[in-house]
């Protein structure tokens, strides 16, 4: 009879303990999704400074959708300003709606693992605009109370890429033009040769 008593007095001081670490991750879930929010205005707006600031200092790894692996922030640095280096660059904006499929998995008090799709959308400095969906999963880390993106891949369809397309038209389009021209100079070229021989 003693039992269920105990049991019932065990519950009561284990409640509060409970309730105490539903509201501790409600407050990690919500910081969470303003983490999303930022790290999609922060791409949108071109703006490193404030993705920099949303990537955990050290042993960050980074896999974006064409498969350039960054592991390290200057890495992934370097790589946003070739992105968007006017010269010789094939896009000029891109445009993420990233959007987590569930809550994210706590591996422990400050590790947690969350995956998601986007849609996004690709300018090309030709003006050309193609959209295409993609899947990612992200590592978080919680470093001095604040959560940080500290690993991140990104995958697309390789067998329906819209982008990929594109950026194989715009190749080709080259090849023709520089083929053309190539061919024209040697028709000028092969006439002024003719015409010296004589």
């Amino acid at each position: 009879m003693q039992t269920p008593k105990f049991l019932f007095i065990f519950l009561l001081i284990l409640m509060p303990n409970l309730s105490f670490a539903q509201n501790e991750r409600n407050a990690d879930h919500e910081a969470l999704r303003g983490l999303l929010s930022k790290s999609r205005d922060a791409i949108n707006k071109k703006d490193f400074a404030m993705l920099k600031s949303l990537l955990t200092k050290n042993n960050i790894s980074i896999t974006t959708v064409d498969n350039v692996h960054s592991n390290s922030v200057d890495q992934f640095e370097q790589y946003w300003n070739n992105l968007y280096n006017p010269k010789g660059a094939a896009i000029s904006q891109i445009e993420l709606n990233p959007i987590a499929d569930q809550r994210t998995t706590f591996l422990n008090e400050t590790v947690g693992i969350v995956a998601g799709n986007s849609n996004e959308t690709f300018t090309f400095q030709d003006g050309d605009v193609r959209k295409m969906e993609t899947r990612w999963t992200a590592t978080v880390t919680k470093e001095q109370d604040q959560w940080k993106i500290s690993a991140i891949h990104f995958s697309a369809n390789l067998l329906n890429n819209p982008v990929l397309a594109a950026v194989k038209e715009t190749t080709n389009r080259y090849i023709v033009l520089i083929g053309g021209i190539g061919l024209v100079l040697g028709f000028i070229a092969g006439f002024f040769l003719r015409k010296r021989a004589r």
